[in-house]
């Protein structure tokens, strides 16, 4: 009787021991993201996607993903691409200094250690100024891919109706914690941002919340070169 109990719990630690493994949908779908992707953008994946306990091991450090930003940011000439998209030299636009805006525009989101919010696409801006007109040109880089996104707009000052502000309030986000256990953080989205509104047309542009003065800054001199026309 001794020896069929011992069988028994052999018997059930190795069923135990060969029952099926559950991948979650999650990791798989992430693997199949990663394909044709650069080292760089699968690091972005992982950590974009990351969550539970595992999150810092799998994902990386927010550190790490601000420095993957900063290579694809870095070689950029941001004022240069916007001459050269439109059709402009420096003389051009030399009426006021030129401003330039960068922020997160959307895409998969995290939540870093920092409560600062993270997203794959970043937005790069700059706005020219000549006698007449205001110019603007944009570009938005996907961190998880070689997606990119320009624009280019052009509008006399007379034309300009308004400039509206984004500024988001605090917003509460719920991060996963392991197993039933979950924590309540306050967070800011990332997605502070400024309208300019035309007749029968508006764009949006991306900027960063240390940049708030600049923008107001901003409006005060489309204001001022709206009431001199």
């Amino acid at each position: 009787m001794n020896s069929n109990t011992v069988m028994t719990g052999c018997f059930e630690s190795i069923s135990y021991l060969f029952a099926p493994i559950t991948i979650p949908m999650a990791l798989i779908q992430r693997a199949i993201g990663m394909r044709g992707r650069t080292s760089q953008q699968k690091q972005a994946i992982k950590y974009l996607t990351a969550s539970g306990c595992l999150e810092k091991l799998i994902g990386g450090s927010d550190a790490e993903f601000d420095s993957l930003l900063m290579q694809r940011v870095k070689p950029l000439n941001i004022f240069q691409q916007a001459l050269g998209k439109l059709g402009l030299v420096a003389e051009q636009v030399s009426e006021i200094a030129p401003l330039f805006f960068d922020g997160y525009a959307g895409g998969s989101t995290r939540l870093g250690e920092d409560l600062v919010f993270r997203q794959a696409e970043y937005q790069l801006s700059c706005v020219l100024f000549s006698d007449e007109q205001v110019f603007l040109y944009s570009y938005t880089i996907d961190l998880t891919s070689n997606k990119i996104r320009e624009w280019t707009d052009e509008y006399f000052y007379s034309d300009i109706t308004s400039v509206t502000v984004k500024t988001p309030l605090d917003e509460l986000y719920k991060e996963e914690g392991c197993g039933c256990i979950g924590t309540k953080k306050f967070a800011q989205s990332p997605n502070y941002s400024f309208k300019l509104v035309v007749p029968g047309d508006s764009m949006f542009v991306a900027f960063r919340p240390e940049e708030l003065d600049q923008v107001y800054g901003m409006k005060a001199k489309l204001r001022e070169k709206k009431e001199q026309v």
